[in-house]
């Protein structure tokens, strides 16, 4: 249910419910490569491209390594 919510504020531009729902998760599960590409997908519609990037760098690294990064 918490992704569908965190997907839903993010196609509907609501970024301050899509930026509490997505620093919950991640406060949660900072290890799911999963919250890190949703925390890339807000910080590219903010504008904020060095963010994305480290967030997907970090989503990557939890890939390659099965969540151990």
């Amino acid at each position: 249910m918490q992704k569908t919510l965190l997907e839903a504020a993010l196609r509907a531009g609501l970024r301050d419910v899509a930026r509490a729902l997505v620093s919950e998760r991640i406060n949660v599960r900072p290890c799911s490569p999963y919250n890190w590409l949703k925390q890339a997908a807000l910080a590219d519609r903010l504008g904020d491209r060095a963010a994305a990037a480290a967030a997907r760098l970090r989503a990557g690294d939890l890939a390659r390594t099965g969540g151990r990064a």
